[in-house]
C-alpha cells in the first residue's frame, strides 16, 4: 500500500486543539482512493467489527503479536480466516471529507509497539 503517515505513534500534539496532547497506540496512513489494505504477516483473523465513525476494523493474531487494521470498507476476511502476508484484507475507506486513511496498530500481547519501526523493515 502506498501512502504517508498522517498520525504518528505515541504522544502527539492534537492536530486541531492547541495545547492538547493525545496518546496514539498506532499510526494513521493516508493513501489514495480505492487502495487495498494487506496483512503484513501470516496470521489468524480473530474478529472483524464495525465502528460507525471509522468503518470496519480487523484484529489479526500472529503468534504472540496482534495487528489491528481500522478504516476498512467491505472487508474480504472474517473471524476464523487464516491470512498470508501480503493478502488483501479489504479496501481502505474514503471518509465523507475525501480522506482515505487506514488506522494500523501492532501489539505484543496488550502492549502497543511503534508500527513505523516494523514497516521500515519490510
Amino acid at each position: 500500500m502506498e501512502g504517508f503517515i498522517s498520525q504518528k505513534f505515541g504522544r502527539q500534539n492534537h492536530i486541531a486543539l492547541k495545547g492538547v496532547v493525545v496518546e496514539n497506540d498506532g499510526i494513521s496512513i493516508q493513501t489514495k482512493q480505492n487502495e487495498l489494505a494487506r496483512a503484513i504477516f501470516d496470521g489468524d483473523v480473530r474478529v472483524v467489527f464495525f465502528v460507525p465513525t471509522m468503518g470496519y476494523s480487523a484484529l489479526i493474531k500472529h503468534g504472540e503479536y496482534f495487528t489491528v487494521y481500522g478504516g476498512l470498507k467491505d472487508p474480504v476476511i472474517k473471524a476464523g480466516d487464516k491470512v498470508k502476508a501480503g493478502q488483501v484484507i479489504g479496501e481502505v475507506i474514503t471518509k465523507p471529507e475525501g480522506v482515505t486513511e487506514l488506522w494500523f496498530e501492532i501489539r505484543k500481547g496488550r502492549n502497543p509497539l511503534n508500527p513505523e519501526l516494523w514497516l521500515a523493515k519490510r
